[in-house]
């Protein structure tokens, strides 16, 4: 299931996925744009791609939402490809059940799936990362950390089942203790990871801080999900009662956050607008570089309506970084202006339909 880490999407073809008229088109490995009026259909586009690299949409919970109404199933293929090698994906959506499949071969497990096409993909609805809920941070964090470090999805997976299995024995009364070695050594090796992560993401985002924003100070400080100068094993053990009356662990991985500081203040409760769209993109930005740089991973990055979401100065700036970042792009925008200049190709979407124009 290794892949180079250097393949591109090349080509994609879509069908019955909201709006869009089923169609194949081909990608620059660089920048690509995508213009329409709302409602055209370029969102879908990106859609389809965040479904096969993430395995869901980023904009419903609800798989039913993105299945083109009187139909029964979505398909999305894509070749991927790098200087010697050729990849095919695909993935058949319906109703009731999903079918994935990697160069013809039926794929199982969906985080063997989505590790084939790192995704991260900067949204409307991102500003979630910083003003939401820890779930949003705590997601961000650990598909960072799955697609930089291969250990971390099969330690992920464990310390997710023998959690489920350790609620249960609390509901039914049962004998908790029975799961904790395993939990305690999953937990372990998540919390080592994912500290490995922030710690080098930290140390990205204030560099680009001051690239581009001159003055922010920007920190990121994991808190694990207990109290932070105990062990996990320690926590689960004074949590014990606790979790006994709720019928649910309530420390753990499964509870971490990321707090993020915004000049010395937390930045979902104090930070504007503007300043959380610039967390956001400096954020997404470090997790880029991070790939890159540290983890040889190049990704797609999906960017829904990005001129409305950034001013000039920072669209200008994140534009020509990607450019030379060796990551592909796929950008969205009403207006051909506000991209034309910038791309490697360029795609119209009306009534969707999916037209190359340069």
């Amino acid at each position: 299931m290794q892949r180079d880490h250097r393949f591109y999407l090349d080509r994609l073809t879509i069908e019955a996925v909201r709006n869009l008229q089923t169609g194949t088109f081909e990608l620059h490995p660089g920048l690509n744009g995508f213009v329409g009026e709302n409602g055209a259909g370029k969102t879908s586009v990106l859609e389809a791609v965040h479904l096969l690299g993430a395995g869901r949409s980023f904009r419903t919970h609800n798989s039913q939402d993105y299945i083109r109404h009187n139909e029964n199933c979505a398909l999305i293929s894509a070749r991927l490809v790098s200087d010697a090698q050729i990849q095919q994906l695909g993935m058949q959506r319906c109703r009731q059940k999903i079918l994935l499949k990697h160069n013809g071969e039926q794929i199982e497990r969906l985080s063997d799936f989505i590790r084939l096409l790192p995704v991260l993909t900067l949204h409307p609805g991102s500003d979630a990362l910083v003003s939401g809920s820890p779930d949003h941070r705590r997601r961000f964090i650990d598909r960072g950390v799955f697609h930089a470090i291969p250990a971390f999805g099969r330690w992920f997976g464990r310390y997710q089942r023998l959690l489920k299995q350790r609620n249960a024995a609390l509901k039914q009364r049962h004998d908790e203790r029975l799961w904790e070695s395993g939990l305690i050594e999953a937990a372990e090796h998540i919390e080592s990871m994912r500290r490995e992560f922030v710690d080098k993401l930290q140390e990205i985002v204030e560099k680009q801080a001051q690239i581009m924003d001159k003055t922010p100070e920007v920190e990121l400080h994991y808190q694990p999900g207990y109290r932070q100068e105990m062990h996990f094993a320690d926590a689960l053990g004074r949590s014990r009662q606790r979790d006994r009356d709720l019928g649910s662990t309530q420390v753990g991985p499964h509870r971490a956050n990321l707090v993020i500081r915004y000049n010395g203040h937390d930045a979902d409760s104090t930070a504007s607008r503007g300043q959380i769209k610039t967390l956001v993109s400096l954020l997404t930005l470090g997790t880029l570089v991070l790939w890159r740089e540290t983890y040889d991973r190049i990704a797609v990055v999906l960017f829904d309506d990005l001129p409305s979401e950034l001013d000039r100065e920072h669209f200008d700036y994140l534009v020509d970084w990607l450019k030379n970042s060796g990551h592909q792009a796929l950008i969205t925008a009403v207006e051909p202006s506000a991209l034309t200049s910038d791309m490697d190709r360029l795609f119209s979407v009306k009534q969707g339909f999916v037209r190359e124009l340069l």
